[in-house]
Parts: C-alpha cells; sequence; structure tokens
C-alpha cells in the first residue's frame, strides 16, 4: 500500500524568509516568469531562485535589482492587464 506523506518545507533559514519567498514567487508568477526564465533574467542559477523562494536563502541587494528588472521586462512584454489603468 502506498501513503502520500504531506508536503514538509524545510525550516526557513532566516526570520521571514519564507514569507518573503512566497512573496517573491507570487510576483515571478504573476509577471508571467518561469523559475528558469526567470533565473536566467536574473543571472542566477534555477536552484538559487528556488532556494530564495522557499525561504531558505536570503536574496542579495543585486539579486533583488535583477528580479526588479527581470519581472520589469516580463511586465513590459506582456502589456497592461484587463482591467489596470495604464
Amino acid at each position: 500500500m502506498i501513503v502520500a506523506t504531506p508536503h514538509d518545507p524545510l525550516p526557513e533559514r532566516y526570520p521571514g524568509g519564507r514569507a518573503f519567498g512566497e512573496t517573491i514567487r507570487g510576483r515571478r508568477v504573476r509577471a508571467g516568469l518561469t523559475l528558469r526564465g526567470c533565473a536566467e533574467l536574473m543571472g542566477v542559477s534555477m536552484t538559487t531562485l528556488s532556494q530564495i523562494e522557499q525561504g531558505q536563502m536570503a536574496m542579495s541587494q543585486d539579486e533583488f535589482d535583477a528580479f526588479g528588472r527581470a519581472e520589469a521586462a516580463a511586465l513590459d512584454v506582456m502589456g497592461p492587464q484587463t482591467g489596470e489603468q495604464p
């Protein structure tokens, strides 16, 4: 018999890490970026971005700036969304 166990995320490595990572992931997804695509635009590995999103690694200021540029570029490509003001 196969028994599924609930997903037990790793404990966060620094205070607020998981909440920050969830915010970053939400912003990435809303911008229409995959983990791979966002990591490539940021110049980091998929593993690094994944660890940030899971609260396992802090994001440096350079990585945060690169994330902002990747997010902005993706949103520029998407154009205005329905119901948003220009």
